[in-house]
């Protein structure tokens, strides 16, 4: 659901299923914005992706869009939390504050 307001609001936006996919994008493809949740369904978990956003794909944005605020030990992986329920409608418009000078290009890219 968030993805296809993200991409109503002129957004392109990446999808993967689990944290695995998710590097493996970050790996090949510059995106600006990553929102992952910290429940994945098949390899890995949001904390994995977190981590390697931090580590290698620096001045990117992460976004933890979850069930419930967890007990998180590395708070400073996450630039913001949103949690269900939610809007997505919310989560695009931290982006649109957040990346005024930058989201709205043909060629940003949101995982």
């Amino acid at each position: 659901m968030v993805t296809d307001v993200l991409r109503q609001s002129g957004f392109q936006a990446l999808e993967a299923r689990d944290a695995a996919e998710a590097i493996s994008i970050l790996r090949t493809t510059p995106v600006d914005v990553v929102v992952t949740d910290l429940h994945m369904r098949v390899v890995g978990d949001g904390m994995e992706v977190a981590r390697h956003v931090r580590a290698h794909c620096p001045g990117v944005s992460l976004l933890l869009a979850a069930a419930a605020t967890p007990p998180i030990t590395e708070q400073s992986l996450f630039d913001a939390f949103f949690v269900k329920p939610y809007q997505p409608e919310d989560i695009v418009a931290w982006i649109a504050r957040r990346h005024a000078t930058t989201s709205r290009r043909e060629d940003s890219r949101l995982a």
